[in-house]
């Protein structure tokens, strides 16, 4: 099992990697595609983008809640 410095450690190399920071842009991207209600039609694909666009955050902000929640690093 992990330990909670084993696992902070994991996560801060895989932000080092520079195929991470191209994830990233490109997410960036599809959320700000994403990001206008001119495209929604309808209430489900409204509920459906909003549900995109919430798993795209996620992911994007990984680093910086990693950062916020990584009590050793203060």
């Amino acid at each position: 099992m992990k330990t909670d410095k084993d696992f902070f450690d994991s996560r801060y190399k895989l932000f080092e990697l520079e195929g991470w920071k191209d994830l990233v842009e490109e997410l960036t991207t599809t959320y700000d595609s994403l990001n206008s209600v001119a495209s929604i039609d309808d209430e489900k694909t409204l509920y459906l983008v909003k549900g995109q666009l919430s798993i795209l955050n996620m992911l994007i902000t990984l680093e910086e809640q990693t950062k916020l929640i990584d009590t050793d690093n203060l």
